[in-house]
């Protein structure tokens, strides 16, 4: 469990006028409270379903989840522009998990990752004048990372990041504001350590 005062914390918010025009303003405070759970385990104990190879001890699986309530205070003058008084803190998620599934082989220099991201909708742009908020809507990413240490001073690392490429959607009250790909990212290092 977790509890977080904010003094003024710096929002982005929605300027007044014919064109949206985004700019940074400070509410009063902000308050999180949360509960997060986190698990690690190998995955060592298939053995005895599948034996006769000692991977099991080389794949684990970690995650973990975030709960998070949160909740502004608006100053005066503030709460007199701004659309909502009562609101989450601006970029701030309801919930976010994170799920990986690893191999590590450290004999070998293996190492492999696949990981998983989601969120909950979260606020990017403050709405003021009567403009309703504009939303992040949730988006999966899934992401891949490899790596082989080779030759005892040198590594290859491979990365391929949002491999699902979902849509982003930028809400702003029942409308759908903006949507974007990201696109793949796709990388390819080569380190050397003494």
């Amino acid at each position: 469990m977790f509890y977080k005062q904010f003094t003024n914390p710096i929002e982005t918010v929605i300027l007044a006028g014919a064109e949206q025009i985004t700019t940074f303003d400070n509410a009063q405070a902000a308050d999180n409270a949360g509960i997060e759970f986190e698990m690690y385990t190998d995955l060592e104990f298939f053995k005895r379903w599948w034996s006769g190879t000692d991977i099991w001890k080389k794949l684990y699986v970690n995650t973990n989840f975030s709960w998070i309530k949160s909740s502004i205070t608006l100053s005066e003058d503030n709460a007199a522009v701004q659309t909502s008084s009562s609101r989450p803190l601006q970029g701030q998620s309801p919930y976010v998990l994170n799920f990986q599934l690893g191999y590590d082989d450290p004999d070998r220099g293996t190492n492999a990752s696949l990981l998983y991201n989601v969120f909950g909708e979260r606020i990017v742009d403050v709405g003021t004048n009567g403009a309703p908020d504009v939303y992040e809507q949730p988006r999966p990413q899934l992401d891949f990372i490899y790596s082989q240490f080779f030759h005892e001073n040198w590594r290859v690392k491979c990365q391929a990041k949002n491999l699902l490429n979902p849509e982003v959607e930028l809400t702003q009250g029942d409308k759908t504001r903006l949507t974007f790909d990201v696109g793949r990212e796709y990388t390819i290092s080569l380190q050397w350590s003494d």
